[in-house]
């Protein structure tokens, strides 16, 4: 069974502006999250939410697995989606497959770091998963600077 890790930020509506008198808001599951996971699930993959507040999974009104973190290596085909760029820093070659939600920060740094796909949301995500490991290619077009 295929495993699927993710990251809560990336099953969230990105969070408004804090004040320094505000309290910091609560996270909300993005339209369709909860949704998606359930496709995940209902199409075989083992689904693991890591580190979630309970506030989001009390949104999400599903029962998930939580795990504190993702592995570090993991089988082939194993994925991960995050809102964080920073986490698909090490993962080439460890067997973790990795996701993007949202945009891309671009560095100046020759050894930036590119995350296995991107996708606009969590929805989008799921559909490049499901879309990748049944036809074996990302629904995304290609890149604007690639030739073919």
């Amino acid at each position: 069974m295929t495993a699927v890790y993710v990251d809560p930020q990336a099953l969230c509506l990105p969070a408004p502006p804090v004040f320094p008198t505000q309290k910091e808001a609560e996270p909300v599951p993005a339209p369709g999250a909860a949704e998606a996971l359930k496709d995940l699930s209902e199409a075989g993959y083992a689904v693991y939410v890591i580190a979630p507040p309970q506030s989001l999974l009390d949104g999400l009104a599903l029962d998930v697995e939580t795990v504190s973190a993702a592995p570090s290596t993991a089988a082939s085909g194993t994925w991960l989606i995050t809102s964080d760029q920073s986490d698909c820093v090490g993962r080439q070659g460890s067997g973790l497959r990795t996701i993007l939600i949202g945009p891309r920060t671009v560095s100046r740094s020759v050894t930036s770091v590119r995350c296995d796909h991107e996708a606009r949301d969590f929805r989008a995500a799921v559909m490049d998963i499901l879309a990748e490991d049944v036809m074996g290619t990302a629904t995304r077009p290609p890149a604007a600077n690639s030739v073919g």
